[in-house]
């Protein structure tokens, strides 16, 4: 069993549900059109309640990345060194990801990525890789 089960919360299982299917989901405000990140039950801009769900085509732009060469923990020691890069994204939010098969010393901010996932147990992970 993950440690997922910790972190979903009723404003956030939507998003896990379709990590599930390897969709990135997004909610988008109906009234003003923001697209909500990370998740709420209200509009951080108009305060509307009235929100769907968007699936992210999974492409955008490293904005700030960092390496990893010493692991801050037991889990991740196999994966050193690793890139935790923020990207945002076309549709608008920026998330918090993995940059995987790329080597970091060519990685420069605005390289384009697209998105891939990872399977674990019960979910899957989002990840991104330069296109």
């Amino acid at each position: 069993m993950s440690n997922l089960s910790s972190v979903i919360t009723y404003d956030n299982e939507f998003f896990w549900d379709a990590t599930k299917n390897k969709k990135l989901v997004f909610q988008k405000c109906k009234k003003c059109g923001h697209v909500i990140w990370p998740p709420s039950n209200i509009c951080p801009i108009c305060y509307s309640t009235d929100i769907t769900t968007i699936t992210s085509k999974g492409k955008g732009k490293v904005y700030s990345f960092g390496v990893f060469r010493v692991p801050f923990h037991e889990s991740v020691k196999e994966n050193i060194p690793y890139i935790l890069a923020v990207v945002e994204l076309e549709e608008g939010p920026m998330v918090v990801s993995n940059i995987a098969n790329y080597s970091a010393e060519n990685l420069k901010c605005g390289c384009e990525v697209k998105l891939i996932w990872e399977t674990k147990e019960d979910f899957s992970i989002f990840k991104f890789e330069p296109v």
